[in-house]
């Protein structure tokens, strides 16, 4: 289940495998996805909720 909904995710927000693998737990445990990556927080706002460490 994980490992599909990552590949679904990778392709649909154009992500790298890791980090499509980090925007699905984060979604299906229903917590923020912490990242410093301004791209990957652009893309996937979305779907869950996005913050960056400093916040």
């Amino acid at each position: 289940m994980l490992a599909e909904t990552s590949a679904g995710l990778a392709g649909r927000f154009r992500l790298r495998g890791a980090d499509a693998v980090y925007v699905a737990v984060a979604a299906s445990l229903r917590l923020p996805l912490v990242t410093w990556d301004a791209d990957q927080r652009d893309r996937v706002a979305a779907i869950v909720r996005v913050t960056s460490p400093d916040e």
